[in-house]
């Protein structure tokens, strides 16, 4: 699956092509013939992408499949739900599963459009996706539910363990927002960056999310810079994320970790899944902390 292990074996800077594509090559050690590694990139502004799909450090085999994401979530008024399949561990050679719906609470093709297809990877290819289409109606019926689940694997590959899947439809949603974490080593001098990401979920509507700081163990002026605004985000029908940046301040002083708030609030018809991140700054020379993940997801 897609996902990180608790070892950074090391990092590379690349540049990307006009597409924002470009290609990375390591050698890293096999000390552990039956692990996994994984990469993620991370762009100048601090801002990061999902980790990659996991690959075997033994030798070469076709891999797993499995559905990216538990559950799957669409919505009415927006025309599909996104599947995307990952083949991981492994991508050796030419390989295909089949992906299909089972009815549920949401019925085809009342409520959802039956997929039943076959996904095609290359060598060396690790994502497909497909959309299912959602059927709008003007019955209010709450949340429903079918299945996606993958079978039939070919070319030596296997099924993972989220080969079956729910997939969930949500009507007329509400927009939710959400604010990250974050976390810096403080600076032996001068300043460094905290970035929190502010996410918004499919929305029919322009929203202005507002932001600002506040203090916890960490004061501002001495340990941070505090700071203020509101995000613009447009109507879309998938998720937006813009970050908001916050500058640490080296200081004279032996501490422990100190933390601070950023804290988002919106107004109107949206609704808070996580409205307030944790910054946290980590005393000079400490080692930021690898994420640790289970079943190779990134829980």
């Amino acid at each position: 699956g897609l996902g990180g292990a608790n070892l950074a074996l090391g990092a590379q800077i690349v540049t990307t092509d006009a597409g924002g594509n470009a290609t990375a090559n390591m050698s890293v050690p096999a000390a552990n013939g039956n692990g996994v590694v994984t990469a993620i990139a991370t762009a100048a502004d601090g801002s990061s992408s999902e980790f990659s799909p996991c690959h075997a450090i033994s030798v070469p085999n076709p891999g797993r499949f499995q559905v990216w994401r538990s559950p799957l979530l669409g919505y009415e008024g927006i025309a599909t739900m996104k599947v995307t399949v990952v083949r991981s561990h492994g991508n050796q050679g030419a390989a295909s599963v089949q992906l299909s719906t089972l009815d549920g609470s949401a019925i085809a093709p009342a409520d959802y459009q039956a997929v039943n297809t076959t996904l095609s990877f290359a060598d060396g290819e690790v994502m497909r996706s497909i959309d299912v289409p959602i059927t709008v109606d003007a019955i209010n019926e709450g949340q429903e539910q079918f299945t996606v689940q993958l079978s039939n694997p070919s070319g030596g590959a296997t099924l993972g363990t989220q080969a079956m899947v729910p997939a969930i439809i949500i009507e007329n949603p509400v927009p939710f927002y959400s604010v990250s974490d974050g976390v810096v080593v403080e600076p032996a001098s001068g300043m460094a960056t905290i970035n929190f990401t502010i996410s918004l979920s499919p929305n029919d509507m322009p929203r202005s999310i507002d932001y600002f700081t506040e203090d916890a163990s960490a004061s501002n002026g001495v340990d941070y810079l505090s700071t203020a605004g509101t995000l613009n985000f447009p109507a879309s029908p998938s998720t937006q994320s813009q970050t908001v940046t916050v500058q640490v301040l080296a200081d004279a002083l032996t501490e422990p970790q100190e933390s601070f708030y950023l804290r988002a609030s919106a107004s109107g018809n949206i609704a808070v899944y996580d409205g307030v991140g944790e910054g946290a700054i980590l005393p000079p020379g400490s080692v930021l902390p690898d994420g640790v993940f289970e079943d190779g997801f990134e829980q």
